[in-house]
């Protein structure tokens, strides 16, 4: 039986890897600050994208992306405005989703850029 902890690490390591496909560079896996923890920060052209990576098992009632709330976005938005303090950040932010879906046969990755907007 596969535990949660590991599908979330292949979920991460997924959409890395789809992410640098695309172009974007690894900044950070798995920041920390204090107890809350971005997935992936990464450095794309004009923006930083800090990004939520949520990866289920299926079937499942609901798609990986419907599990983030509004607490988790909170803490994930904290844990930015930390990250782009400490290293002085110029660029524009993006909070970005990736929902990874595991099948028996396959693999479904959606990516949601400017998933959400902080709520200052």
């Amino acid at each position: 039986m596969v535990t949660r902890q590991e599908t979330g690490k292949r979920g991460e390591r997924e959409a890395e890897e789809f992410l640098n496909k695309r172009g974007l560079i690894t900044l950070e896996r798995n920041w920390r600050c204090g107890h809350k923890e971005v997935d992936l920060i990464m450095d794309g052209v004009g923006a930083i994208h800090f990004v939520e990576v949520r990866a289920l098992s299926a079937p499942s009632l609901l798609k990986p992306y419907e599990t983030i709330g509004f607490n988790k976005q909170m803490n994930l938005i904290r844990a930015a405005s930390s990250y782009v303090a400490k290293h002085r950040v110029k660029k524009e932010v993006s909070f970005d989703i990736i929902s990874v879906q595991f099948y028996e046969r396959h693999t479904v990755i959606e990516y949601f850029q400017n998933a959400f907007s902080p709520r200052w």
